[in-house]
């Protein structure tokens, strides 16, 4: 994030960047990966000299060597670009002497917050106003969400540390979205200075959907097959109302399932089949089953490739238009590109940003019901294909063919990055750990002793303290 530019601002991090190029460069980044996350527009040429100097090219072979012993001999030219941008020789050794796993990473939040606190106090040419969002805050958690205090506040530290960081009188404006309250004071408890006390937040419910919002919904849905009857928008609000005994005007409707009603019509309607509206007369009580029944709904009406497009991503804990035609030249099915494009726009089909703009994800009830379904031959080609291409999202599928040897290639592959002081895979090994099956408490035990390790040797004792916990009570 070298610069945000819109009409005439200029937004610099320039010590972020700087910390974030030094952290790449220590972590083996080539200078290849490095410019290409950081196109910096207007630094490039400073970008380029500190690379060459970071990372060995010729012009900054003698810098590297500097770098390297901890020596305080930058070139004059490089120390005078840096700070030219604000980031003086003092900051700059300051940066460089934080260790890489246990202080930088931990400081990079905060950078970025100075950094922009700097451009909107400082700048002729700031802004007003910047709003940053942040949705789906229950993605830190994944499908664990009952974990020791420590560990629960871990995951989403380094979010508040950028949130108390920001200088909110300086005109930022900070909207946060999730499925439940932050808890945020709370952490206080665990790390001394990243809580966020209670008067410092504005907690607005956005609960279920109103009648009238439902109807405005599936209106805009069917918009462009001129879908007008009131009878079906009427039993597609019911069906998927909490409760269908409500009067009309006090309906609440659950948006998953208002989706997954319009995905169903629009389905009958591309197929041309006519759908009866007494197809939801028996409205089910339980919240999965509903969901189960519209599943069975929707795969009915979607031809035969979109059943087996659904069926075989499912398996996917992210997914691309490259994943997507490698499960249909292996499983025998038409992955064409009009399906692709009808596939993500699926209620249920959600653009994940773990990987990349163009990555998508199943909606995380979907995958758990279509586990009914033989998946296994999606996990095989999978665990081959990301053999080759990312051995640790392998591990993942291979956990779902067999589990006990999915989490003992997870334990190899995080105790050797541990012992080699690649923490870097640890945490992604950690993120995995989430979306594993864990069928014994020996198992579960020696997984949560191995990552109690791990964060003792961060020096995050609390979250250590909480693993070891768990691993004992597993043995």
């Amino acid at each position: 994030l070298g610069e945000a530019v819109e009409g005439n601002y200029r937004l610099r991090f320039s010590r972020y960047d700087f910390a974030c190029i030094w952290y790449l460069h220590s972590k083996g980044k080539s200078i290849d990966e490095i410019r290409a996350l950081f196109p910096l527009n207007e630094m490039a040429g400073l970008a380029t000299t500190a690379l060459d100097a970071i990372t060995g090219n010729p012009i900054g072979a003698l810098v590297k060597a500097a770098l390297d012993f901890g020596v305080d001999d930058w070139s004059e030219r490089l120390t005078l670009m840096f700070a030219k941008q604000g980031v003086d020789r003092e900051t700059q050794k300051s940066i460089r002497e934080l260790d890489i796993d246990r202080e930088l990473i931990d400081a990079l939040p905060g950078l970025f917050a100075e950094d922009l606190n700097v451009a909107m106090t400082t700048s002729e040419n700031s802004p007003e106003r910047i709003v940053l969002f942040f949705d789906a805050h229950e993605t830190f958690w994944g499908h664990q969400r009952d974990l020791p205090p420590a560990v629960y506040f871990f995951q989403d530290e380094w979010l508040r540390r950028l949130l108390r960081t920001l200088e909110l009188t300086a005109g930022l404006v900070i909207v946060l979205s999730g499925r439940d309250v932050p808890r945020w004071s709370e952490a206080r408890t665990v790390r001394q200075g990243t809580d966020i006390p209670p008067k410092y937040l504005q907690c607005e419910e956005v609960g279920l959907l109103a009648a009238a919002d439902a109807r405005v919904y599936l209106q805009k849905a069917f918009l462009p097959e001129g879908i007008e009857d009131e009878a079906l928008y009427e039993g597609l609000i019911t069906y998927s109302s909490i409760d269908p005994m409500d009067a009309a005007e006090k309906r609440l409707v659950h948006p998953l399932h208002l989706g997954l009603c319009a995905d169903v019509v629009l389905e009958a309607t591309a197929r041309e089949e006519t759908l009866r509206i007494d197809e939801f007369a028996v409205v089910p009580k339980e919240f999965e089953k509903k969901s189960e029944e519209l599943i069975e709904k929707l795969l009915r009406y979607a031809d035969e490739t979109t059943r087996y497009s659904i069926h075989a991503l499912s398996a996917c804990r992210a997914f691309d238009r490259e994943i997507y035609q490698l499960l249909g030249k292996n499983l025998n099915f038409s992955a064409d590109e009009p399906t692709f494009r009808r596939l993500i726009r699926f209620s249920f089909v959600l653009q994940t940003q773990k990987r990349g703009m163009e990555w998508y994800r199943i909606h995380d009830l979907i995958r758990r019901l279509n586990t009914a379904i033989d998946i296994r031959q999606s996990h095989e080609v999978l665990a081959a294909y990301y053999q080759s291409q990312d051995a640790f999202e392998a591990i993942y599928h291979i956990n779902k063919l067999d589990w006990y040897r999915g989490v003992e290639l997870w334990q190899q592959s995080f105790n050797c990055a541990f012992i080699l002081s690649q923490y870097d895979e640890c945490r992604k090994l950690s993120d995995i750990r989430r979306d594993m099956t864990i069928n014994s408490p020996h198992a579960l035990g020696a997984v949560s002793q191995s990552e109690g390790a791990y964060f003792k040797e961060l020096a995050l004792y609390d979250v250590a303290i909480g693993e070891f916990s768990k691993a004992v009570t597993a043995y």
